[in-house]
Order: structure tokens, then C-alpha cells, then sequence
């Protein structure tokens, strides 16, 4: 254990000497604030794997002080390179944090407090419900807003995998994912693909549409659609069936589709 203690330590020495060395090409600090936001970037790093959040935090202060887009990439090269990340994935943080930075910091804090990091991107769906709700509400008693949440995203993800379970061929495992065969996830064709895509979509556009006009509202913008962009003129007709497959990996517009304001009434 005290070769790896002293591994990570010489890891975030190297760290802080190569952002040293950038700054004094790039950065002009005349009152020594970006020293502070190194200092704070460097140990962000050592507790990355405890808080997301904190090290997209680090990220963005430390990232005011590089005018030039080609020097930030660096330093992202050199975070990645220090927590054995690729590039991708510390941008994903930034990403996170700066979607989680828009909460009031009540509410920050009580994801914290349930364990909950804001910057991970599984935590997405979370963090975009709480901004779907009043801030004043969530202010008032944010322990309560996350928990409303967190009870409601929770309730949906139980419900798409019995709905896929439902929908399997008997006997076949199935994940929040979809069906598997043993350790592998069954790889959908491309036309389920973009189904599931163009069902993600519909389900995000009507996410503020009351539930019992969404029907109405989808029918006429598919007529209307079937009418301008593929000549359509004869009437057709739209059985609503089970899907015919679960999908094996959700796109992004179902995996953080945003609850409607009646699921969230019906979550209090």
C-alpha cells in the first residue's frame, strides 16, 4: 500500500510540474489566482474517484486562465493521462459538472449527501429533472425535491426492464439494457436502431405535453410529415403494438427522457 500511496503522490507531482511549465508560457498571473486553481485541479485529482463533480469543478476554474483551445486540450491530455483517462472522458466530466453547476447548490448538496455525484453521466436524468423543477421548490427542501426524483427515475428504469422482460422470448436474461445471452448484450439491426432513436426523440419532444394530448399531437405531426416530405395522400392506418424487440443499449433521448409534469405531480 505505501508504494502505491507514494506512486499517486509522485503521479500529482508530475501533474503540478507540467501545468507549472504551462503557465509560465501561457498564462499571465500577475495576482496568482491561477496558482489557486492549479492547487485546487491537482487535489480535485487525487479524490477524483470519490467526487466527478469536484474535478469538473477544478477543470472549468482552471481552464478561465487558457486563452488558447489548444493549450486547454493539454492540460486535459495531462488529467487524463494522470487518472489513466482517456481525453473523451475528462471532457465528459467538464460536461457533467457544468450541466450540474445550473442546480442551486442546495440541491448539490443533498445529491451528495445520498451519494449521488451530479458530474456522472449515469446521473444524468437526475440532474435534468431537478432543473425541470421550480428552484424555489428545491431550494426550500432539497432533500426532498432528490429524493422525489430519485424515486421517480428509479420507478421508470424498473419499468423498462420489466417492459423488455415482458417482451423477451421466455427464458431469455434480461438487463436495463435489454436481452443478453449469457454475458453479451444482443446487438440490435440498424432499422431497430433508428426506431428506437426516433422514439427517443417523440418521447423527449412531448415531455411537457400533457399525457392526453400527446396522442393527438403525435398523429397530426406524423400526417403532416407523411404528407410534405413523403408525398403520402391516402389515408393509413396506426395499430399501437408492443415493441417486436427490446433494444440492447439506449440512445441518449430515452436514457435521460425527461419526466413529464404529470409523473413529477405523481411523485410527491
Amino acid at each position: 500500500m505505501a508504494a502505491n500511496v507514494g506512486k499517486g503522490l509522485d503521479i500529482l507531482t508530475s501533474v503540478n510540474a507540467l501545468l507549472r511549465e504551462i503557465e509560465v508560457e501561457h498564462v499571465d498571473d500577475e495576482t496568482g489566482t491561477a496558482v489557486d486553481a492549479r492547487e485546487e485541479l491537482v487535489e480535485a485529482l487525487n479524490l477524483y474517484h470519490l467526487s466527478r463533480y469536484r474535478l469538473g469543478k477544478a477543470l472549468c476554474a482552471y481552464r478561465v486562465f487558457l486563452k488558447e483551445k489548444g493549450v486547454w486540450l493539454k492540460v486535459v491530455r495531462i488529467v487524463g493521462k494522470a487518472i489513466d483517462r482517456d481525453e473523451k472522458t475528462i471532457l465528459r466530466i467538464v460536461e457533467g459538472y457544468e450541466r450540474a453547476s445550473q442546480l442551486p447548490v442546495e440541491a448539490i448538496e443533498a445529491l451528495e449527501a445520498r451519494g449521488v455525484d451530479p458530474a456522472k453521466s449515469k446521473n444524468e436524468a437526475v440532474v435534468s429533472n431537478l432543473l425541470l423543477m421550480p428552484a424555489d421548490v428545491v431550494v426550500a427542501d432539497p432533500a426532498a425535491a432528490v429524493e422525489k426524483v430519485l424515486s421517480v427515475v428509479a420507478t421508470r428504469k424498473a419499468a423498462k426492464v420489466a417492459e423488455r422482460a415482458e417482451a423477451a422470448p421466455s427464458g431469455e436474461p434480461v438487463s436495463a439494457h435489454g436481452v443478453t445471452t449469457g454475458d453479451e448484450i444482443v446487438s440490435p439491426r440498424p432499422e431497430e436502431k433508428r426506431r428506437h432513436a426516433i422514439k427517443g426523440a417523440i418521447r423527449h419532444a412531448l415531455a411537457k405535453v400533457r399525457p392526453d394530448k400527446q396522442a393527438a399531437l403525435l398523429i397530426g405531426a406524423v400526417e403532416e410529415y407523411l404528407y410534405l416530405h413523403l408525398g403520402a395522400r391516402e389515408a393509413i392506418t396506426i395499430t399501437p403494438h408492443a415493441p417486436a424487440q427490446p433494444i440492447s443499449k439506449p440512445e441518449k433521448p430515452e436514457a435521460h427522457a425527461l419526466l413529464s409534469p404529470l409523473e413529477m405531480e405523481n411523485a410527491a
